[in-house]
């Protein structure tokens, strides 16, 4: 079976096939067969391997879309709103006083932290709670 094959197989019995460092981490909202396990346990490496270029391809291609869309705003001005100099709720946040070398985005401004949280599934790595 190629690793392709393996994670449809997971897909179509509801499982998400994630990598997690050298390992693999699966969610399913029931527990997956004991065959499917076994497929993914023999191939585990291939599909880590597989995974993992499939990231760098995502990375790539985010990389190259913001290189080809970038757009400055002048200095002092938030390109997001257009609110300048003084604003509380910019979306980023200085750290480092008075020069604003380092400053970190924060997750909480512009509309980012109104995400809604995703349902929690249930998850291999993890014992269940009840």
């Amino acid at each position: 079976m190629t690793v392709e094959e393996a994670l449809e197989l997971a897909r179509r019995h509801g499982v998400n096939v994630m990598l997690e460092g050298d390992s693999l981490h699966l969610e399913a909202d029931a527990p997956p067969p004991n065959g499917l396990l076994a497929i993914l346990g023999r191939g585990k490496w291939d599909i880590v391997a597989a995974l993992r270029q499939r990231e760098d391809e995502k990375r790539r291609a985010i990389v190259r879309w913001i290189n080809d869309h970038f757009t400055s705003s002048p200095a002092g001005v938030c390109a997001h709103c257009g609110d300048g100099e003084g604003r509380t709720t910019n979306s980023f946040s200085c750290l480092s006083g008075t020069s604003g070398a380092r400053c970190t985005p924060r997750a909480t401004l512009h509309g980012w932290g109104n995400a809604k949280p995703r349902p929690a599934k249930r998850s291999r790595s993890m014992p269940d709670q009840q």
